[in-house]
């Protein structure tokens, strides 16, 4: 008797034609406490894709 080969079919690797647009968070680069004044060097600007898990969170 063969012995019969299991196959197993994947879905194509290939990325969709789907454009995601990324939105600006901003960020704290250290600890700010109630009350300081924010300077440009406390916070910094980071891309997310607009369907990652923080869009729950981001009102736009």
């Amino acid at each position: 008797m063969k012995k019969r080969k299991n196959t197993i079919y994947l879905q194509s690797l290939k990325s969709p034609n789907q454009i995601i647009k990324d939105i600006t968070v901003l960020g704290a680069t250290e600890t700010i406490l109630s009350g300081t004044l924010i300077d440009k060097k406390m916070i910094k600007e980071i891309q997310v894709p607009n369907d990652s898990i923080l869009g729950d969170y981001i009102l736009q």
